[in-house]
């Protein structure tokens, strides 16, 4: 099994980096984040999550643990307010699950068995869990603006919450 971290930060910190949908046009930061540049971040979040969808060839993603666990703005809480756990999803509905995680509005982690394992992560952090390397989606990746990493030290702290 291989583990990599997704994360829009170049040197793994996310120091004097906006790190959530709450900080849009929050003035009490030092430099806040326009609601454009979120989306654009966003947008290369969800297309990175279909670059390696396709790279190991899966369609869909199951619902393994699903938590909501702020109030649903109106736009999603019409299209993720039916979730499930046990849900497959596939297409545009990933896409939607994806940006309910990283705006923190759900918990949960997502799969295909054993091949692939995605869950969100604090300050825009999304860590993943392969079956087969993403060295190509890497490269795919990176032109995005975002860091597909390795990360082993995921290895316990995912199978764990994952298995448990």
């Amino acid at each position: 099994m291989h583990f990599y971290r997704l994360s829009k930060y170049s040197d793994a910190s996310p120091e004097d980096e906006w790190t959530s949908f709450s900080d849009i046009e929050n003035q009490s930061r030092s430099t806040p984040v326009s609601m454009d540049e979120y989306l654009r971040v966003e947008n290369a979040f969800v297309e990175s999550v279909n670059i390696i969808l396709s790279s190991v060839e899966i369609q869909n993603l199951k619902i393994r643990k699903l938590y909501k666990i702020s109030k649903l703005s109106d736009e999603y809480a019409r299209t993720i307010s039916d979730l499930k756990k046990r849900d497959v999803l596939s297409g545009d509905r990933i896409g939607q699950v994806v940006r309910a995680g990283l705006r923190e509005q759900l918990d949960t982690f997502l799969k295909h068995g054993s091949k692939l394992w995605i869950s969100f992560g604090h300050d825009y952090y999304m860590h993943l869990a392969s079956e087969e390397d993403l060295s190509k989606a890497k490269d795919l990746i990176r032109p995005l603006g975002l860091f597909l990493e390795d990360a082993a030290w995921l290895r316990e702290g995912m199978i764990e919450a994952l298995c448990g």
